[in-house]
């Protein structure tokens, strides 16, 4: 065996070297030169053992989209040297209305912007666990959160974003981005401005950490984007976009990919609604006045007034401004390029929960609250139906109608409340999930693709508990929160919510690292008692159902009903795509008058029958 006693001393030194120019470092208030200038972090803690990460917050990407630049593709910041800039605070939110449906309800609270909103708001987070000493460090995986929100919400600065615990327990590298939401990040192109100005405000900051993520201990060439809802959209849209290849490795997709129906809309559907937007603030027209005249009217206003009158749409999933294709940034329809596996050739996690839809239903569906179980009569269902998205006619509407129908209990007094939110999750989330995971698969072969499925509900979510496991409450768990929340939303946990937390976390961050949610499976990992989670292939459709434990499942569950929205509705759409809407309803009137009569008929004769049988005896 070799004798190490005598390297033992100059080893401890200089380790306690190494120790001490980290401890100077912190002392000198952890300063990181970028391109740009020197910025000044602070240190923050992460549990269970009180690991010491280096947070920088608030850091400029670009310059204030403001004045000339709103509406504008974003440009890099100025140079602040020879200052050092102090980033120990979030940056600004970007302009957004709070929800404010629910009055103080905790629940949707939580989501609302805590601090300043203003149109200066381009800023990133970094959360790292490691200042490189020397050009020689080894650098870390990097982790690119980009927040959901509707394109229309949604801030870095919320409590359940902090990136500390992902950090730390991963050894990875945490950024997260703001990016211009509702008309400001997405009005159609006019003048000369690209569209999908919230779009190009990410990229630029996935160029900054290209450039720039070194510094704080990160690895340019391993960086994962992950978001969830609109921020996994834009990541599938990431993947489609020409200009952004390059710039990752890996994506996870949390409910919502550039296979969803809302991912984007068409140009002429944009024009139509910035056309709209113009009116309600009393701009020139743009089909009668140059785009020039109604680009100058709309930077004229404030930028709250530009949002408050921007809601112009109704059904669920239909948010008024959201990316372009037929654009520079966009210029194929996302799902063709899919479809032809022209997307960018990257490891994929993607996953969804169990009840994808009950959020948006509560807030569009008359009869539905949260005060009640929210029991839906029969018209109510219909009525659900027709405000859920879907996108397709009235014998559609009728086809999935039936479809979601409890017909193995028929009395089941829940039915139409479930069978709403099982609609708008599955068409909206659920199976364009699965959708992408089987084509991604099929294109890239040799590629690590990982399905999940949460299906635990956190002890803590204030919702009803109808409303089950919801979109966007798998956050806190990939997050880690539950380990260190201690704000007014992100608080009250169990053991179990840690649990589940941790080995979400240890799931996360192995897949940024590998590209594989298993990792190494070294012995010191043993112990979080994690499920091996198998490769998604379209042939076995394997997948992880994360719960109070982990289970492989597979095949996918609900595959007859995303082959109800893949292929049959489609057909059935363009089947009857000569038939008006006055002669479809007639159609299917009279297909449920002839039902009636059938069992009108059918009841009669077994009442005649029944009656011959039990006529007195002579």
């Amino acid at each position: 065996m070799l004798d190490l006693s005598p390297c033992v001393p100059s080893l401890l030194c200089c380790i306690f070297v190494c120790v001490i120019y980290e401890v100077q470092a912190s002392s000198n208030g952890l300063v990181v030169q970028t391109m740009y200038g020197s910025v000044r972090g602070k240190h923050v803690e992460s549990p269970p053992r009180h690991q010491r990460i280096a947070a920088f917050l608030g850091i400029p990407f670009a310059s204030p989209p403001v004045g000339e630049l709103r509406f504008a593709a974003p440009q890099p910041p100025l140079s602040w040297e020879p200052d050092v800039r102090q980033t120990t605070e979030f940056g600004n939110s970007c302009v957004q209305i709070d929800d404010e449906v629910f009055g103080n309800f905790r629940g949707s609270q939580m989501w609302n912007a805590p601090n300043l909103k203003s149109e200066d708001c381009l800023y990133l987070n970094i959360w790292t666990p490691r200042i490189p000493t020397s050009t020689r460090s080894q650098p870390l995986a990097v982790m690119v959160w980009i927040y959901g929100g509707s394109f229309y919400s949604g801030t870095t600065a919320l409590a359940l974003y902090d990136g500390r615990y992902l950090a730390a327990q991963g050894g990875v590298v945490v950024v997260s981005i703001n990016y211009r939401l509702g008309p400001l990040g997405f009005l159609a192109p006019l003048a000369g401005t690209p569209g999908n100005a919230g779009l190009l405000d990410q990229q630029l900051a996935l160029k900054w950490v290209r450039d720039n993520i070194r510094a704080f201990g990160g690895n340019p060439d391993n960086v994962t984007l992950m978001g969830e809802s609109a921020g996994a959209a834009s990541i599938g849209l990431h993947t489609v976009a020409p200009s952004s290849r390059g710039l990752f490795n890996r994506v996870i997709f949390q409910s919502g990919n550039q296979m969803t129906p809302w991912s984007t809309i068409s140009l002429p559907t944009s024009l139509n609604r910035t056309r709209i937007l113009a009116a309600n603030l009393r701009c020139p027209n743009p089909r009668t006045s140059s785009e020039l005249d109604v680009l100058t009217c709309l930077r004229s206003h404030s930028a709250v007034d530009v949002f408050s009158n921007s809601w112009i749409t109704q059904e669920i999933f239909d948010f008024p401004f959201v990316p372009v294709h037929g654009t520079s940034f966009l210029p194929e329809h996302p799902h063709e390029v899919t479809r032809k596996g022209e997307q960018a050739d990257v490891d994929v996690m993607a996953g969804h929960n169990t009840n994808e839809g009950s959020y948006f239903t509560l807030y569009t569906v008359p009869g539905f609250n949260i005060s009640s179980q929210s029991i839906l009569s029969k018209k109510e269902y219909i009525d659900g139906i027709a405000l859920s998205g879907i996108k397709t006619n009235e014998l559609g509407r009728s086809g999935a109608a039936f479809m979601y129908a409890d017909w193995e209990n028929p009395d089941n007094v829940l039915q139409y409340r479930d069978g709403v939110n099982e609609i708008v999750g599955d068409f909206h989330v659920v199976c364009p999930t699965v959708l992408l995971t089987k084509r991604h698969s099929r294109t890239f072969s040799n590629n690590n693709v990982y399905l999940y499925h949460l299906s635990y509900r956190l002890s803590n979510n204030p919702w009803p508990a109808w409303m089950g496991v919801m979109h966007g409450y798998e956050i806190e768990l990939m997050f880690g929160t539950p380990w260190f929340g201690t704000s007014q939303f992100t608080s009250g946990y169990n053991d179990v919510d840690r649990s589940v937390s941790r080995r979400m976390v240890h799931y996360w961050t192995n897949f940024a690292k590998f590209g594989n949610p298993n990792g190494l499976r070294s012995a010191n990992e043993l112990d979080l008692r994690s499920t091996d989670w198998p490769r998604f292939d379209d042939v076995r459709q394997r997948y992880l159902e994360i719960g109070i434990d982990d289970d492989v499942m597979g095949p996918f569950p609900n595959s007859f009903r995303c082959a109800f929205w893949e292929r049959y509705l489609p057909s059935l759409k363009l089947a009857s795509s000569d038939m008006d809407e006055v002669e479809t309803k007639w159609k299917i009137e009279f297909n449920r008058w002839t039902e009636s009569m059938d069992l009108w008929d059918r009841s009669f004769k077994a009442y005649s029958k029944d009656g011959k049988q039990s006529s007195c005896p002579n």
